[in-house]
């Protein structure tokens, strides 16, 4: 009897995880972009595309992505979400980003920036980025840790390539979670 009480007690105080250890939950929608460029705003020559339009042999990790500039167009290519928040919370924004370089000697580079009502939060410059044609191997992770200041901030992502021969920037696994 006195054995059955102790197991009852330990269930009955079992211990809670803190908030750190419980998965947190993803504020990006879409950000695998499998549904195309739904739920984001995008500017200029930004789509989206399968890794297979790019090269039916090499699969890269992620399968679809944003492609910025694509086909030698005008690096002109924006793209954003606005994504709610607490106010004073830390959040890490990540994702991949590389440059697919069919001829060979291209670079990519990607401006980064967090605003929220006005003020940038956080920004970061990735590259230049020198590619190649295999996708299984050219997408590098990169993270913006920001603190919120407001109810929401807006990620944008604005391509500052000077070429785009034979050159494309792609983004994929796009997250913002609170840390």
């Amino acid at each position: 009897m006195r054995r059955r009480r102790i197991v009852l007690a330990l269930l009955c105080v079992a211990p809670v995880l803190p908030a750190a250890a419980q998965s947190r939950p993803e504020l990006i929608k879409n950000g695998d972009f499998a549904q195309g460029l739904e739920d984001w705003t995008a500017n200029g020559h930004v789509d989206a595309a399968h890794d297979r339009d790019y090269d039916p042999k090499n699969h890269s990790p992620a399968a679809t992505f944003a492609t910025f500039n694509r086909g030698d167009t005008t690096p002109n290519a924006v793209l954003s979400q606005a994504v709610e928040t607490e106010p004073k919370a830390d959040y890490l924004l990540t994702f991949s980003f590389a440059a697919y370089d069919a001829s060979g000697g291209s670079h990519q580079i990607l401006d980064v920036t967090i605003v929220s009502n006005g003020e940038v939060l956080a920004g970061k410059t990735i590259g230049p980025v020198g590619g190649s044609r295999d996708l299984s191997k050219i997408f590098r992770r990169y993270q913006v840790p920001f603190t919120a200041y407001g109810p929401s901030v807006t990620i944008t992502f604005t391509d500052r390539s000077a070429d785009t021969k034979s050159v494309d920037g792609l983004l994929t696994e796009v997250s913002v979670k609170r840390r």
